[in-house]
């Protein structure tokens, strides 16, 4: 099984969309989360943020928004098939690289066969700071997945707390670690 972490493009941004749906649809069973009245579950309002475009002319302030962080998207592909995506957070008003796992999603069908740690290994090597990586506490086998991912990826040197997140009104699980070294 080849296992690819990409750069989204632009024509990836309806990939990913669809994909929201689902990987939204997942969460809302541990969630309680109810679909709208056109049988729709919401989410990912900033998913488009992730693809603004990034000219070497143009400052980080002028192409991303508040708070000011850059997005990188990528698309995970299992033999050449569309298997997730992983999109990345950089913030741009802090003295250290400082990284957030906006969004993860591997679909079921690829679960437990070793692709979600790849992306997610793949995505931190990529890209080296200070992480962060939440989970919803209802979330349980995210919790698990990313406990298991990010103990070996760190060899057990990362930290952990929940605490209450005002913006969703809810207590979320954080996880922090530095792979600068």
């Amino acid at each position: 099984m080849q296992i690819d972490l990409l750069q989204a493009t632009e024509y990836d941004l309806p990939i990913v969309h669809n994909l929201v749906s689902y990987y939204v649809y997942e969460i809302s069973g541990p969630m309680g989360w109810k679909c709208n009245a056109e049988g729709v579950f919401g989410g990912c309002d900033d998913l488009a943020e992730y693809w603004r475009t990034n000219h070497p002319e143009t400052s980080l302030e002028d192409q991303w928004p508040e708070p000011k962080w850059r997005g990188y998207p990528f698309v995970i592909r299992v033999d050449h098939l569309t298997a997730g995506f992983v999109l990345v957070k950089q913030y741009g008003e802090r003295a250290e690289p400082s990284y957030d796992m906006g969004e993860f999603f591997v679909p079921r069908q690829y679960q437990r066969q070793g692709v979600g740690r790849a992306a997610a290994c793949e995505a931190f090597d990529q890209f080296r700071g200070l992480w962060e990586v939440r989970q919803f506490l209802q979330n349980t086998p995210a919790l698990a997945f990313w406990r298991k991912v990010i103990g070996a990826y760190t060899g057990g040197c990362f930290s952990e707390v929940q605490k209450e997140v005002p913006h969703y009104g809810i207590e979320m699980n954080f996880m922090w670690f530095d792979n600068r070294l």
